[in-house]
């Protein structure tokens, strides 16, 4: 049918995309900067390949693509995580064979970016949280006195779960306005509600594909990413979405997180991921499989059907899941009281998002992965960048 090649073979999301190709009939090379990543010990993938981190060199990153693309005879490009945006910026270079379904750079961004998109809700009308930047509270330290609390403090672009702090004072707030505001941090008003996470695929301004799902556990708790999910309907979340999307005649795929306001059911944005998710096992699960309809626009070609009432399933992140429960029982005060309740609230999964019995190394090698992470911040050796940090653009 095809040859792809897949990005970030180091995350769930990579083998997701790996495993739906390879069950549609696509060839997919799998490709990181990590010599050890999951989906290289995957079944489905017909080949593997390195190139340089796109964190460390941005431009040698793209000299491998384009190496690859070539070496390969690839069809499709699909970039996965946050190169998803250097991609972009530097798709001239790739060659012309090759099939992309992918905004364009400054509306990557645009979306990206915290600021940015809050000035963009706001001139569309979709609701957000109050955000103050943390360089207005540096300039005028009393601001923080008169904020309603708590405070979630944010990276204005990159970061996620990892570099996000709930904070409950003012004092707390002026610390961390002295050492984030040049990176153009954020201060968000904490609300309460259930995390609601829409997807959407986008097809040159129309939408294509949606799927909408809430957030039960997630890691690092509670503002990482989803470990457990089941279906979910919120038409203000995906309106909130839709309307972001048609006003930006949006190309490829998305995902946003909502807060929906118990009782009037009022969905508030708090981000957006332009790229693909680290839920995105949930939609394929129930059948809407985000990963191929990408393939397919790529190559420009519509003759696919999108499931029109796919069936609600519960799904998980099965390693992030025991990392959560792991957090959680370390600073659990009653343990013994903390494991009885784990266990009564368990729930069973429709499927995982990293494990499956019939391709189990790719679970093992993360395993692996993680053990060699913890092994290294023991003794002070970080891994090579596998994100963006900060302000980077």
């Amino acid at each position: 049918m095809g040859r792809a090649l897949v990005t970030s073979a180091r995350t769930r999301v990579a083998y997701n995309i790996c495993k739906s190709l390879a069950r549609r009939g696509v060839e997919v090379v799998v490709a990181d900067a990590q010599p050890h990543a999951m989906s290289f010990h995957s079944r489905h993938a017909v080949g593997t390949a390195r190139y340089v981190s796109p964190f460390v060199d941005e431009h040698g990153f793209i000299d491998d693509l384009v190496r690859l693309v070539e070496q390969e005879r690839i069809d499709v490009l699909v970039p996965v995580l946050e190169e998803t945006y250097m991609v972009a910026r530097h798709r001239d270079r790739l060659p012309s064979r090759v099939g992309l379904c992918l905004a364009g750079y400054r509306a990557l961004v645009d979306l990206h970016d915290k600021e940015s998109l809050r000035t963009l809700a706001s001139r569309l009308g979709v609701p957000m949280p109050e955000t103050v930047p943390l360089a207005a509270v540096l300039a005028l330290p009393g601001m923080a006195d008169g904020m309603a609390y708590p405070q979630v403090v944010k990276p204005r672009q990159g970061g996620g779960g990892w570099a996000v702090e709930e904070v409950t004072t003012p004092n707390r707030l002026r610390a961390l306005a002295h050492e984030r505001a040049a990176s153009g941090g954020l201060a968000q008003r904490k609300l309460d509600g259930d995390t609601v996470c829409v997807a959407m695929l986008y097809d040159t301004g129309k939408m294509v594909a949606c799927d909408t799902y809430r957030v039960i556990e997630a890691y690092p708790w509670p503002y990482g990413q989803g470990t457990l999910r089941e279906s979910f309907s919120c038409p203000a979340a995906e309106q909130g979405l839709r309307t972001l999307l048609d006003a930006m005649a949006w190309t490829g795929v998305c995902e946003a997180d909502f807060i929906v306001e118990p009782g009037s059911g009022k969905a508030f944005l708090i981000d957006v991921n332009p790229r693909f998710w680290g839920s995105l096992a949930h939609s394929q699960t129930r059948g809407i499989d985000f990963s191929y309809y990408y393939y397919k626009l790529a190559k420009n070609e519509r003759d696919f059907r999108v499931p029109e009432s796919a069936p609600g399933v519960v799904t998980r992140w099965l390693g992030g899941d025991v990392m959560r429960l792991g957090a959680q029982f370390v600073n659990a005060r009653g343990k013994a009281a903390f494991l009885a309740k784990a266990l009564r609230g368990h729930r069973r999964a429709a499927a995982y998002d990293d494990f499956d019995l019939s391709d189990p190394l790719p679970m093992l090698a993360w395993c692996c992965g993680q053990a060699l992470k913890a092994v290294r911040r023991v003794w002070g050796m970080p891994m090579p960048g596998e994100g963006l940090c900060g302000q980077w653009e």
